[in-house]
C-alpha cells in the first residue's frame, strides 16, 4: 500500500506543506498534512510522559489525535559542543502539528483527525486513485538516473582518511563519522522542485523504487527532504509493565556491505559482513557509546543490549544493526531527551564529543539537516530516523546529498571509499 500513496504523490500533489512516512517494510505508511507551527523552545520544557499520556487519552476520547513533527538538524546540537562556529548559518530544527493525516490500511486510504478544507478536497481526488491501476507514475522510464557530483577528489578524501587514521593512532579518539558531499547538478536551482512537475515525478519514483523503512519525504515551504533512510533512532512505546511507564529503545547501524544483483555474489556480501573483524568492532563501539547515552536518559539500571549486532537487508545495502533498551526515566522533558542523546552516536563517533570537534574541521562546513533527525510523536509513542541516506533541495543551493562512514584504526581509505559510494546507489 505505501506503492500506492508514492505514486499518488507523484501525480497528485498535495497543496499544502505534508510529510510522508513510508517506505519498504515499513509497519506504518502515513500523509501528514494541515502542518502548524510549534514554538519548539517552549515545547522543549514539557515532560516527555505528560505529553505521551495526553495524546493517548485524546486518542481515546476521539480518535485522530494531532501528531507531532520534528525535523532535527544536526548542528543545533553539536553547536554547544564547539567553539568557533556559533554564528555560522545552518537550517535550524523545527517542529509541526498536524491535525490531519492519510494512512495506508490493507487497500484502503483513511483521512484520519481534523482535516481542512483543503485536506477533505485532496483526499477526495486520490482516495479512489488506485482503483485506476496507478501503481507508477505515467510516462517515465523504468530506470531514472541521477549523477551525483563529488565536492571534492578521491586524493582530498583519501587525504582527510589518512589524517583521522592518524589521530586514532595518536589517541585523540577511536572512530569517527566523516562525510562526503555532493550535488545534483541536474536538479534545478532558483526555483522549488514541488512547482516543477517533471523532476518532482522523477524523485518521487526514485523513492518507489528505493526507499527503505524509515525513509520519509518532508515538503515544507521551499525545501524538500527526501530521505532513504534504513535506521531508526529512538521508539518510545508504552512499557509492558503497565502503567504510565515508557520503555526506549534505539538501533545503531554500522558496518556497510553493497547488494549485487548476482544471488551468488549478493550471499557472498552478506556472509562477509557478518564475518568482518572491522565492523564487528566499528558497531561494539557504538553500541556500548549508545548504552552510555541511553542510560542517562533511564531509569537506574535498566539499561541492556539486547542484540550486540544483526544483519538487516536493504535496498541497496547491508549493514549491521545493535538494539538497546531501557525504561525511560519519568522526570524527562521534550527538551531533555534530546540534549542528552544528539547528535547520534552511529553518526558522530566515540568518544562524542572530541570528535564532533574533528568532524567539523574536517568537513569544514554545517552538517545542517544531513545526519539530523525525524521524530514522530502520537498517541502510539515516539518514533525517529537518523536523516542517513538524505537529498536536501532549496531554490538557494539546489539538491545535495551526504554518504558518510565510520573510520575506525584499521579502515582502509580505497574501501571507505568505496563504501560510502555504495550508499549514494539509490540514486544510480
Amino acid at each position: 500500500m505505501a506503492q500506492v500513496l508514492e505514486a499518488i504523490l507523484a501525480e497528485q500533489q498535495p497543496p499544502m506543506d505534508f510529510v510522508y512516512l513510508g517506505g519498504r517494510g515499513s509497519a506504518h505508511c502515513a500523509l501528514y498534512l494541515d502542518l502548524s507551527d510549534e514554538d519548539i523552545t517552549e515545547f522543549s520544557a514539557y515532560s516527555l510522559t505528560a505529553l505521551l499520556k495526553e495524546l493517548r487519552q485524546a486518542e481515546a476520547a476521539l480518535p485522530g489525535a494531532p501528531v507531532y513533527l520534528g525535523l532535527l538538524s544536526y548542528d543545533d546540537f553539536a553547536r554547544p559542543y564547539l567553539t568557533g562556529y556559533k554564528d555560522e548559518i545552518a537550517p535550524s530544527s523545527q517542529l509541526k502539528k498536524s491535525m490531519s493525516h492519510i494512512l495506508a490500511q490493507g487497500h484502503k486510504l483513511t483521512l484520519v483527525g481534523q482535516p481542512s478544507p483543503a485536506a477533505q478536497r485532496y483526499f477526495a481526488r486520490i482516495k479512489d486513485y488506485q482503483l485506476a491501476g496507478a501503481h507508477a507514475p505515467r510516462g517515465l522510464p523504468g530506470q531514472i538516473l541521477f549523477e551525483l557530483q563529488d565536492l571534492e577528489t578521491k586524493q582530498a578524501y583519501l587525504r582527510k582518511v589518512a589524517a583521522i587514521k592518524a589521530d586514532i593512532r595518536q589517541g585523540r579518539y577511536y572512530q569517527l563519522n566523516l562525510l562526503r558531499r555532493f550535488v545534483m547538478s541536474e536538479l534545478p536551482r532558483q526555483s522549488r522542485l514541488r512547482d516543477d512537475p517533471r523532476h518532482w515525478r522523477m524523485l518521487m519514483r526514485r523513492f518507489q523504487q528505493r526507499a527503505d523503512a524509515m525513509s520519509a519525504i518532508i515538503c515544507m515551504g521551499d525545501e524538500l527532504v527526501l530521505s532513504f533512510s534504513p535506521e531508526r533512532f529512538i521508539k518510545i512505546q508504552p512499557s509492558a509493565s503497565g502503567g504510565d511507564s515508557y520503555a526506549i529503545h534505539t538501533f545503531p547501524i554500522k558496518g556497510t556491505a553493497a547488494r549485487a544483483a548476482c544471488p551468488q555474489q549478493d550471499r557472498s556480501n552478506r556472509q562477509w559482513l557478518m564475518n568482518s573483524p572491522k565492523d564487528i568492532r566499528e558497531l561494539n563501539m557504538i553500541v556500548d557509546l549508545m548504552r552510555n547515552d541511553i542510560a542517562r536518559v533511564a531509569t537506574r539500571g535498566s539499561t541492556r543490549v539486547v542484540d550486540a549486532g544483526k544483519l538487516i537487508a536493504c535496498q541497496s545495502v547491508f549493514h549491521r544493526r545493535g538494539h538497546i533498551c531501557a525504561e525511560l526515566h519519568p522526570a524527562l522533558s521534550w527538551g531533555q531527551l534530546w540534549q542528552r542523546l544528539l547528535p547520534a552516536g552511529s553518526i558522530t563517533g566515540a568518544p562524542k564529543v572530541e570528535v564532533m570537534g574533528a568532524i567539523r574541521a574536517y568537513e569544514a562546513q554545517p552538517r545542517g539537516y544531513f545526519m539530523g533527525h525525524l521524530v514522530v510523536m502520537d498517541h502510539r509513542g515516539l518514533d525517529s530516523s537518523v536523516l542517513i541516506r538524505t537529498m536536501v533541495h532549496s531554490p538557494e543551493r539546489g539538491g545535495e546529498y551526504a554518504a558518510g562512514s565510520g573510520l575506525v584504526h584499521d579502515s582502509s581509505g580505497a574501501r571507505e571509499y568505496v563504501e560510502t559510494t555504495a550508499k549514494c546507489a539509490m540514486w544510480t
